[in-house]
């Protein structure tokens, strides 16, 4: 059982703290340098988190951004769902992931006018769309701001994440066609998210159990294990019920009616696996 309170113990400290916001890759392209490309602030999992395009554009310059660079290129004709600017990166251990950028064209040689925001994973084949997320590009950087822009759950505790900013025209800024000589920049990309805490942990995708809500204070629970006990458990650690069982399935009475508890079920090799239970 040793375990079990080494774990609530982190429980306890963990639901006690608010969640913590960290930014897991930035590029705000300060210096000339094409070596910007590479991200300028990550976390531990991003060191090697890279800006590219995809489809045959040209080749990416450092021109000017906004307040210092900005990346560059051009090549986006005859481009439309194919050409993209794209990040790889990893959202792992991180939860309700955001992206922020920034887009310009001038008009001088102007480039792609529409873009859309698209992810995909390593389980993933095809690009997603991400609702709410098309883009108008035009010679200012605020049409195009994308500002801590939520991505969907499924972008969450990925190792492996790309996120691309593709074309779906071929018009450029003017609504003419777009020409190989026609350049767009891409500036201030940041991806932020939450650490994940041990209450959103508990839940993982592993967990073999699964629990179900009934009238009158009753949870239904189903395991693809056999499950030998059950034990409830407040955040203080205090013990709640223990309940000796030896079924994939049952009825649980919840013997906390307000806050956050833990049902642990423990299997018959001694491993136990917890669910959060909110009570209302």
């Amino acid at each position: 059982m040793k375990h079990i309170y080494l774990f609530l113990i982190t429980l306890i400290i963990s639901a006690s703290t608010f969640a913590q916001t960290e930014t897991l890759a930035k590029w705000t392209f300060p210096s000339s340098d094409v070596a910007d490309t590479l991200a300028e602030e990550a976390n531990e999992f991003n060191q090697n988190a890279f800006l590219s395009t995809m489809g045959g554009t040209g080749a990416i310059e450092m021109k000017n951004g906004e307040t210092t660079k900005a990346a560059q290129c051009n090549g986006w004709d005859n481009g439309a769902g194919a050409k993209a600017w794209y990040i790889q990166i990893s959202t792992e251990g991180r939860k309700n992931i955001t992206v922020s950028s920034k887009q310009q064209s001038g008009n001088n040689d102007p480039g792609p006018k529409d873009f859309k925001l698209q992810y995909k994973t390593e389980d993933i084949r095809d690009w997603i769309d991400i609702e709410n997320a098309e883009i108008s590009v035009v010679n200012d950087w605020t049409t195009s701001a994308l500002v801590d822009f939520q991505l969907p759950e499924p972008c969450e505790n990925q190792e492996v994440l790309l996120i691309r900013w593709v074309i779906t025209s071929n018009l450029d800024i003017n609504g003419e066609e777009l020409l190989e000589s026609g350049k767009t920049k891409i500036d201030d990309i940041e991806i932020k998210g939450e650490v994940f805490t041990s209450l959103d942990q508990i839940d993982d995708k592993k967990n073999p159990v699964d629990l179900y809500y009934n009238s009158d204070n009753q949870i239904q629970f189903k395991s693809s294990i056999l499950i030998k006990q059950i034990l409830q458990y407040d955040l203080s650690g205090r013990e709640l019920q223990k309940i000796s069982i030896d079924d994939f399935s049952g009825t649980i009475t919840n013997q906390q009616r307000q806050g956050i508890s833990v049902l642990v079920f423990q299997d018959h090799q001694g491993k136990s696996y917890a669910k959060k239970v909110l009570n209302f």
